[in-house]
């Protein structure tokens, strides 16, 4: 092997590395989990909403749902992948509480008003319903 071809491996070795990248890209942020609360404009938890729903639509399609608890919080069983997803705020379908009825347009993903962007950092998300619709 001659001095050249030496010399051109030694540079073709190192440039395909940086072509390909050098490890499996866990370096990255993985995305984390989406916890949080809806609460009344007034700063206290919509509990009245026990058995409604939360939902995060991308792209004309709902991406997912997380269930709300009797103490205005919500989870999602899965991490959301980036970008940034428009929100709606669904009642249960049989309130267990007086007071369940939210503005229509808090149910409707165009009109909420309503927009969520995952993060690095890992805070409660919260929603604020700012009619109660009584």
């Amino acid at each position: 092997m001659t001095a050249r071809a030496i010399w051109q491996y030694l540079v073709a070795i190192p440039a395909c590395c940086a072509v390909i990248g050098c490890g499996s890209g866990s370096h990255m942020a993985a995305p984390l989990p989406v916890e949080g609360f809806v609460k009344w404009e007034k700063g206290v938890m919509a509990t009245e909403l026990e058995g409604g729903s939360v939902e995060f639509e991308k792209d004309g399609a709902v991406a997912a749902t997380a269930a709300l608890t009797g103490d205005g919080s919500f989870k999602l069983l899965k991490p959301l992948p980036a970008g940034t997803y428009r929100v709606r705020i669904l009642p249960p379908a049989t309130p267990a509480r007086k007071g369940a009825e939210i503005d229509p347009r808090l149910q409707k993903f165009e009109t909420s008003g309503l927009t969520f962007t995952p993060s690095a950092e890992s805070k409660p998300v919260i929603f604020e319903l700012k009619t109660r619709g009584r």
